[in-house]
């Protein structure tokens, strides 16, 4: 009796094994933003689905240099704080970064690499991960969760072989379609919320305790660092005319430490938006 050979694609073999999915991004807690944010919810859920899942992330204060976060395998190197290197300068790194991503990839031996805001920031970082997926034959997806307006998001975004890339909300995939990237190489998948921990059933007496002056007010809070980036100042101004008409009103602002400040402007933001405050 003749049997059928096995038709199972390479494609098949890899989901048979652990999907093993390697993420890089410029910081992770205790380092916060909407980045960190946004890592710390889907790392843990990809790692539930049973993907083994790990990052390439920023050394930080009192964090160990390899930790288990979740289920998630965190691996942080100081060649990916940005603080640290807007103050050293990206010049002669191309070395270290290839050795630090070549073992990083060694060890978790990816079948995907996802980048998270690497289309910026740093030519030599973006280009060295292109160079070594390639040389491994891995692919490189990118999930773009800001645009600007310069050459360095105009090179990174076109230049480095993007084999996808993930907006996080329409206005980011239009801007990206609007420097000339296929629209078919965009795709929108809106951040989600762990609704265990973001809900309006939380209760507040831990956060009273610590804030007393906020007892009893109307509270809007801007969810994002401070900074004139993340339009802070339009929010003070606009309440500044709210509390005319209702003074109970109270503005809370978060995100002043343990944040990632490229260019270092955000003490001066702070200077400026406390002329604001009336």
């Amino acid at each position: 009796m003749l049997r059928r050979r096995s038709t199972i694609t390479k494609k098949e073999k890899v989901h048979k094994k652990k999907l093993s999915i390697a993420h890089l991004h410029w910081g992770f807690p205790p380092i916060i933003g909407g980045v960190e944010t946004h890592l710390t919810i889907i790392l843990p859920q990809m790692a539930k689905k049973g993907y083994k899942v790990s990052l390439l992330t920023c050394s930080a204060e009192k964090a160990k240099a390899r930790e288990s976060y979740c289920g998630v395998e965190v691996f942080r190197y100081p060649i990916m704080d940005l603080n640290w290197l807007y103050k050293r300068g990206l010049q002669g790194l191309e070395e270290e970064v290839t050795h630090i991503f070549t073992s990083f990839i060694d060890k978790t031996k990816p079948h995907i690499l996802h980048a998270h805001n690497m289309h910026y920031f740093s030519e030599i970082h973006a280009s060295t991960l292109e160079r070594v997926a390639k040389k491994k034959g891995i692919p490189l997806i990118l999930t773009a969760h800001n645009v600007w307006d310069d050459v360095l998001f105009l090179e990174l975004t076109h230049k480095i072989d993007w084999q996808h890339i993930i907006a996080v909300s329409h206005y980011i995939k239009r801007e990206i379609i609007g420097i000339g990237v296929d629209d078919r190489k965009i795709t929108v998948v809106h951040h989600g919320l762990d609704e265990t921990k973001f809900h309006p059933r939380i209760k507040p007496l831990r956060i009273l305790k610590k804030y007393p002056q906020l007892k009893n007010k109307k509270i809007i809070f801007h969810p994002a660092r401070i900074g004139l980036a993340k339009g802070c100042d339009i929010s003070i101004k606009a309440v500044n005319i709210v509390r005319e008409k209702y003074p109970e009103v109270i503005l809370v602002l978060a995100g002043s430490r343990n944040i990632i400040d490229w260019g270092a402007t955000q003490q001066r933001d702070i200077a400026y938006m406390v002329n604001l405050i009336k």
